[in-house]
């Protein structure tokens, strides 16, 4: 109709728990369940050991009403803490036993089930492998991961539908930014991921992720603003996708670690670029073996040893000198001198090493006619 509109429901505010006393609880998801345990418990009080406890609750179900509730209406049996500790199983916690209750509000899992439910097969399906993206992602990886290399306009269409579907009913959130960045809550996430294995899909999901975001990695190099910006907005993702590869494909893991820990800039964003380096850095030379091809081998140790000079640490020469001895049988002289700045900085003192280093760097600085002085 003309004269209609679509609003979609946003979670309640979440409150820091810092910037909060128990005298003024806000308006948001902190005061809703405060107030909820009180209708519960008229003889609960908030005090500041509980309100990191509840604030954190809030956060754990994304100021979503219906879990504030559910949760809520536990505290008076077992207490703030263990409602804290116990939303791991946050499926099992969460439920209502009022009889007044619709059947399919009773649990948070049958509330979602009903929605879901509710879903054509195309959107269900879609839903559930948005689960496998960790911290939100871009538009143009949900239909990366939902479409093969064809490049089938129709089906990039039915895919960029469909996430306007799941966002016009509250199953996905939409960011204001320009371009827009989707998540599922943490809640929709979990639910997603128990009907991606139920139908049998998640490792076939997750190689699709995993491919998409080496795909990104790759493009980084020489890539445009917006392809550099997106790479940093996905180091979550990145470092999901690499855990899931050390278990699948060796190979893989490795390249998408060397192409991640290329991009110098993206280990000083924190949290999330040291995430990626903590997660990829336990890839080690006895792990990875010679098995891998010899390129993955050596940007997988030029990777390493850039991310070791910047953060000061003793094995980065060890790592960069490796790393030019892949390089040399392979012909490519602007890797191999990447390899060598990083093998000279990352020798601490003056000696015999130092010296090898610098002529090793000057001779392939002379081979692709650059200055000496490139930054790692």
């Amino acid at each position: 109709m003309a004269n209609e509109t679509v609003q979609r429901l946003e979670p309640l505010v979440l409150t820091d728990a810092a910037t909060s006393v128990p005298e003024n609880l806000g308006d948001g998801a902190l005061a809703l369940l405060v107030a909820r345990i009180v209708a519960a418990n008229h003889r609960f009080r908030v005090t500041p050991a509980t309100l990191s406890l509840l604030c954190a609750i809030c956060v754990q179900l994304d100021g979503l009403p219906l879990a504030l509730e559910m949760a809520a209406a536990r505290v008076p049996t077992i207490g703030v803490q263990r409602v804290h500790d116990a939303l791991a199983q946050r499926f099992t916690l969460l439920t209502r036993t009022h009889r007044n209750v619709a059947p399919h509000h009773r649990t948070l899992h049958d509330a979602l089930d009903w929605s879901y439910r509710l879903l054509p097969g195309p959107e269900q399906r879609l839903f559930r492998a948005l689960g496998v993206f960790a911290g939100g992602f871009a538009l143009d990886l949900a239909v990366a991961l939902m479409t093969d290399a064809s490049h089938d306009h129709d089906a990039q269409w039915d895919v960029i539908d469909g996430v306007a579907t799941l966002a016009d009913r509250s199953l996905v959130v939409v960011s204001s930014d320009d371009p827009p960045r989707y998540r599922l809550l943490e809640t929709m996430r979990a639910f997603a991921l128990e009907q991606l294995a139920l139908a049998g899909e998640e490792h076939a999901t997750r190689a699709s992720h995993a491919a998409a975001m080496l795909a990104l990695f790759s493009s980084y190099v020489g890539a445009s603003a917006a392809a550099k910006t997106m790479c940093e907005a996905e180091m979550e993702n990145a470092r999901d996708a690499i855990a899931w590869l050390r278990e699948h494909d060796l190979g893989a893991a490795a390249l998408l670690t060397a192409r991640g820990r290329q991009r110098r800039h993206l280990h000083r964003l924190a949290p999330r670029g040291k995430q990626l380096a903590a997660g990829a850095g336990t890839l080690d030379e006895p792990t990875a073996g010679h098995a891998l091809p010899a390129q993955v081998q050596a940007e997988w140790w030029t990777g390493l040893g850039r991310v070791l000079v910047i953060r000061g640490e003793t094995r980065a020469s060890v790592a960069a000198r490796r790393a030019l001895e892949l390089w040399r049988p392979l012909q490519q002289p602007k890797q191999s001198l990447m390899a060598a700045v990083a093998w000279v900085r990352g020798i601490s003192s003056a000696g015999p090493e130092l010296e090898q280093a610098c002529a090793e760097l000057q001779a392939l600085a002379a081979a692709v006619r650059i200055c000496p002085r490139v930054s790692v």
